[in-house]
């Protein structure tokens, strides 16, 4: 999803830009909470193997696939559905980034990491941003024509009374 983000940017080369749209993107999903409540356990609903890979991510980052399923206990073809549906968990609250390859046996893995561990600057600036005004932040960075803007407004995201 963010590499979606990221490509409708391709015409800005504004790094700032983007690391502003990352950390209001982990303002408006409250990462910071949930990867708190997972850790603390008090996360109704979230898989024990979400916890276990946040917690093996949280001190060792990035590592490969391979040794995330290991962290997960999700090894094996049996457990592979289970294993995508938890990291999409993972993905899709910004709690986890990929962060470049390693090689593991004959080809490259995918080198996935805690984005706590690997952007944790960004990650404690989107702790202090409310979620409301990380959406509006969203908005005048996006555009209220956004696809994403769209969407979160399709999904009981509150109109924004103003962007300036």
């Amino acid at each position: 999803f963010l590499l979606l983000l990221l490509y409708s940017f391709q015409h800005t080369s504004t790094v700032h830009v983007l690391l502003e749209l990352f950390v209001n993107m982990l303002a408006f999903f409250e990462s910071v909470k949930l990867a708190n409540s997972i850790l603390e356990r008090s996360s109704p609903g979230t898989p024990r193997e979400a916890r276990l890979i946040l917690e093996a991510l949280n001190s060792d980052s990035p590592i490969s696939t391979k040794q995330v399923k290991e962290a997960g206990e999700l090894q094996g073809k049996l457990l592979e559905s289970r294993f995508n549906k938890v990291m999409k968990e993972l993905w899709s609250n910004m709690l986890i980034v990929a962060y470049g390859e390693i090689q593991d046996s004959s080809f490259p893995s995918l080198a996935i990491g805690s984005t706590q561990v690997l952007f944790e600057d960004l990650w404690n600036e989107s702790a202090t941003i409310p979620k409301q005004k990380a959406f509006q932040n969203i908005i005048k960075l996006l555009g209220p024509k956004h696809a994403f803007v769209i969407q979160m407004m399709k999904q009981g995201m509150p109109k924004v009374k103003s962007i300036r």
